[in-house]
């Protein structure tokens, strides 16, 4: 089974709202991202919701595939929100791909590249490539999991990735948008 875990425990400090309802192509940023990796093959979703901000497990997409879990403080940051995630998933994940809230216009392209080249490698960490740079989602097989759980802190996911870089598998994709995160009100009115 491959797994999706959608990281929105943010405070979204930087935007000052939050950042899982603001609206993309008619709809909240949440549901964009949760729709994009199920119409890309993920199997399972556990999405880590912010549970200080009203209203986000109603915006997720009504599939038995989609659960949600509450993401610790957000001043515990990304990573512990990223090891909720990882404790929420399904015994038969075999993979997870690791997507953020702020990439709505992630195409669902892009992940069914990565969910093949998994599947055809066994790689343990898949990542997509625009013009020359790495962005996300990012894929990690299920060995991986006890190193992202003992991940240093102030480094997370990146020290992960800089171990296994010669094992990882990058895939080439005609999408920008896995390098476009919405952090200000100046990306939204970018991306908008």
């Amino acid at each position: 089974m491959i797994s999706g875990i959608l990281l929105a425990g943010g405070a979204s400090t930087r935007m000052r709202r939050p950042k899982a309802l603001l609206e993309y192509r008619g709809g909240p940023f949440l549901r964009a991202v949760a729709a994009t990796l199920l119409m890309g093959g993920v199997e399972e979703l556990v999405a880590v919701l912010n549970p200080a901000v009203p209203g986000l497990p109603e915006v997720l997409p009504a599939d038995p595939r989609v659960r949600w879990v509450a993401a610790p403080p957000a001043s515990a940051g990304q990573l512990a929100s990223l090891r909720t995630g990882l404790h929420a998933l399904s015994p038969a994940s075999e993979a997870s791909l690791v997507a953020l809230v702020d990439q709505p216009a992630i195409r669902p392209e892009t992940v069914a590249a990565l969910v093949q080249t998994f599947r055809e490698t066994g790689a343990p960490i898949v990542l997509p490539v625009h013009q020359g740079r790495r962005g996300h989602p990012i894929c990690f097989a299920r060995a991986l999991y006890p190193e992202l759980l003992e991940a240093p802190e102030q480094e997370g996911a990146r020290a992960v990735i800089r171990r296994h870089r010669g094992l990882s598998r990058e895939v080439v994709v005609e999408d920008p948008s896995i390098h476009q995160d919405v952090d200000s009100p100046e990306d939204f009115a970018r991306l908008a």
